[in-house]
């Protein structure tokens, strides 16, 4: 599979999350290759996942000043402060026959192994 790299800087969280959701609707496309991405905060941001009720940013006090995004993906609240974050994408064509841990741990097995 042929995988683009991207390396971007320092950005705000709505640039981020944009850029992410972008990559996640082009990577649907068969024929496109994987993407990895990896990217700075400009400033600490909270970033809750998709089902999640903004209400939870209660629950993270440290975040309170923070500004606040929504991720495209599913998961718990983040605090993105002086952190390297990446993000994946690649077409799976059959979905319902693979399994998504076995994606992920193939996939940050290599990460770490490279």
């Amino acid at each position: 599979m042929d995988c683009r790299l991207i390396i971007d800087g320092h950005a705000p969280g709505t640039w981020n999350m944009a850029m992410d959701e972008a990559l996640l609707q082009s990577a649907g496309r068969a024929g496109q290759g994987g993407c990895l991405r990896f990217y700075l905060w400009e400033q600490p941001t909270l970033s809750l996942g998709y089902f999640q009720e903004h209400e939870d940013r209660a629950r993270h006090e440290a975040s309170l000043a923070c500004p606040i995004v929504r991720r495209s993906t599913g998961g718990g609240a983040i605090v993105h402060d002086r952190e390297l974050t990446y993000s994946f994408t690649c077409h799976v064509p059959h979905r319902g026959k693979v399994d998504p841990f076995s994606l992920y741990d193939a996939f940050h097995t290599t990460l770490v192994d490279e």
